[in-house]
């Protein structure tokens, strides 16, 4: 586990005082010569609205991870509509001769038992060796939790002391009906990641992500303490990740740490009570870092690691392209967020606004960067998607996803959501979306 600091500042007149940005960057290192052994519990909805290409790709899919996955790990396949079956229990590759095969015979049905489903899952994982390897939750789901538990947060909080033991919970979203904040909660609580599906072509490549974080795991139950200087007037975490307050700081947790992405924490922190022709050495911030390691020997190890964030003030201020590119690429997941809140209240029209403005500003940074000049076209083409189109609840889970996805550091993710550009540099509609059947209309 390594760690980076960058730091930018500028005087601001409005306060008055400094503004200073402090990007931590923690890698993670490969865990190769031991491999993790991995405990998967596949849930997957088989309710009637993932009939058509959304059964077909989640079996598909489905069946595409077990075949990467090694020999020795123990996979399970729970189904679950308004009932609840066990397909298969975690067991490995040579116990599950036919799997594949009743996998591909799945079936639509009833209505959306996701609690049920979910718990049946969970206790597939308990009785697997948790030293050592990893036990997950993958929750596969187009719709809302409408049998058996249904109250967000008593769902999140299931995930979460689920993941005290051990256990932890990823998600994934199908189509345009599906609860996000409930999936998001629950992925949060439970210490996993949050997937969106929008096209059937993009379902293989997400498993593969899922799967290829959890074989370059290098760290679990990553966290941060922050403990601001008393120069400190006030401080925000600008990416998304959960906290809880401490008596003198916040503690931010950041989930497992994978070898093939770092984890990123940007911070924003206001001295208000230094001038602007200062020129000083100054302590910003003590930070604290602990995770549990993955040894090569196989074994756990608690680190923590601590140290200063310090830097010296000048009076024309300092800026750092990678920090600014943060900056930058955090505001667009910013503008995504509000766009949709405008959106879904009814103002179309100031959601367009919105990210058209966001998109000039991304331009206008003076920064030549692909990502971030890619992120200010696809502001612009949902913008345009809006004015022609109206709000569709399709654009909104887009725009969610991609301000997640940046929120949560997840560049490898974020390529494969990314809406195709068309040949003049356009974006039309999503190629082949997942949409929910709608009944045909009587007369």
């Amino acid at each position: 586990m390594q760690q980076q600091i960058l730091t930018e500042h500028e005087f601001d007149p409005a306060l008055p005082g400094w503004r200073v940005r402090v990007l931590l960057t923690i890698r993670g290192t490969s865990t190769a010569a031991q491999r993790v052994p991995l405990g998967m519990a596949l849930v997957i909805d088989r309710s009637g609205s993932m009939s058509g290409s959304k059964i077909e790709a989640a079996r598909d899919a489905a069946a595409g991870f077990i075949r990467r996955l090694h020999p020795d790990d123990r996979v399970g396949v729970v189904l679950f509509d308004d009932t609840v079956e066990t397909l298969s229990d975690p067991v490995t590759g040579a116990e599950q001769a036919g799997l594949l095969h009743e996998l591909a015979q799945v079936e639509v049905r009833g209505s959306t038992n996701l609690s049920g489903g979910w718990l049946r899952g969970r206790d597939q994982m308990v009785p697997l060796p948790n030293a050592g390897g990893i036990r997950r939750v993958l929750l596969l789901t187009d719709g809302q939790a409408n049998e058996g538990i249904t109250d967000r947060g008593q769902l999140a909080a299931m995930a979460r002391a689920a993941h005290a033991l051990g256990i932890s919970t990823s998600a994934i979203g199908f189509g345009d009906d599906y609860d996000e904040e409930l999936l998001k909660g629950m992925a949060d609580a439970g210490g996993g990641n949050l997937w969106h599906i929008e096209r059937a072509d993009q379902t293989q490549q997400v498993f593969q992500e899922e799967l290829a974080g959890l074989q370059s795991l290098s760290a679990q139950n990553l966290a941060v303490e922050l403990r601001p200087s008393d120069s400190v007037g006030s401080f925000a975490v600008v990416h998304d990740y959960p906290a809880s307050v401490l008596p003198d700081g916040t503690r931010i947790e950041l989930g497992d740490l994978y070898a093939r992405e770092p984890r990123k924490l940007l911070v924003e922190f206001v001295l208000p009570a230094l001038t602007p022709d200062v020129r000083a050495d100054l302590s910003v911030a003590s930070v604290q870092l602990s995770a549990h390691v993955l040894l090569a020997d196989g074994g756990i190890e608690l680190r923590v690691v601590t140290f200063p964030v310090v830097l010296t003030l000048a009076g024309q201020g300092s800026m750092h392209p990678e920090v600014r590119r943060e900056v930058v690429l955090l505001a667009a997941a910013k503008a995504r967020d509000e766009a949709v809140a405008r959106a879904r209240a009814g103002d179309a029209e100031s959601a367009s606004h919105l990210l058209r403005h966001q998109a000039r500003a991304m331009r206008e940074s003076g920064l030549d960067d692909a990502m971030v000049m890619s992120q200010a076209s696809d502001l612009e083409h949902t913008a345009r998607e809006i004015e022609s189109h109206g709000v569709r609840e399709h654009d909104m889970k887009y725009m969610k996803q991609r301000a997640y996805n940046q929120r949560r550091g997840k560049a490898s993710y974020d390529a494969i959501l990314a809406r195709p550009m068309l040949p003049d540099d356009s974006q039309g509609a999503p190629p082949s979306p997942l949409r929910r059947p709608r009944k045909p209309k009587t007369t």
